[in-house]
């Protein structure tokens, strides 16, 4: 069993173009990822992850390659990696961010390139959700919940087959995003990509389903703040025309 979330957002025009990061104080130490048995990153929404981890998928990636693109200039081809070649193709990064929300730069040193992309991102609501005392049974493991009981302004039920087949939506106090959570069952070590999940969303959603007073909505509380390393591209070859 898997909780996806996923955060969409929009690009209006932007004039003023000053960086704005989100404070620093407000996230947790980072720490690797490779601590975390259960818990990996995936650079794209098409890369495939087997469904018995935890997947977090961010943006910063895309936003590096494409800054390489933009340098070197395209087209790309005769990729030695593939992982390369779908990082190279995604559309799926693009309206994710304003321009003041990231920040990228980029290094060529004859055949090597370095770039780098980097951005923080918190979402408040502008009604607290509870905190539940009692612990969320998620998989095998208690945790810790959030959520609210009832109907809210700031959720809705995009549709819902049953307790392990759902998905809803959040909306926090920044109207540019919307936070998309699904609730998926799929069998052990299966493996799939968040596309899979887009379709499943987008073939079943506005159902007019709607919360009731009964209604209780607990979600696993998150806070991380993880790097990577992504092995798989380091020293990939690849052409330009």
């Amino acid at each position: 069993m898997g909780l996806i979330i996923l955060i969409l957002g929009c690009q209006p025009k932007q004039e003023d173009k000053s960086l704005k990061l989100e404070d620093e104080s407000i996230f947790p130490k980072v720490k690797s990822v490779t601590e975390f048995e259960k818990t990996d990153f995936v650079p794209t929404l098409e890369s495939s992850f087997s469904t018995e981890n935890n997947i977090i998928y961010g943006a910063t990636i895309p936003f590096a390659w494409n800054e390489i693109k933009k340098e070197i200039g395209t087209p790309l081809y005769d990729f030695t990696s593939k992982e390369l070649e779908k990082l190279n193709d995604t559309k799926s990064f693009l309206n994710v961010l304003k321009e003041d929300e990231y920040e990228t730069s980029i290094e060529v040193d004859g055949n090597e390139i370095r770039a780098k992309a980097y951005f923080r991102k918190s979402l408040p609501f502008e009604k607290s959700l509870t905190k539940f005392e009692k612990s969320l049974k998620f998989g095998k493991s208690k945790v810790e919940s959030f959520g609210f009981r009832g109907s809210c302004s700031y959720a809705k039920v995009n549709y819902l087959n049953n307790e392990n087949d759902f998905s809803i939506s959040l909306f926090p106090k920044n109207k540019e995003h919307e936070i998309i959570l699904i609730m998926n069952q799929k069998e052990k070590n299966d493996t799939i990509d968040f596309t899979g999940y887009f379709k499943v969303y987008n073939q079943q959603k506005n159902q007019n389903v709607y919360f009731n007073d009964d209604d209780k909505v607990e979600i696993p509380t998150i806070e991380f703040n993880l790097e990577k390393v992504y092995e798989q591209f380091i020293g990939s070859i690849f052409l330009l025309n």
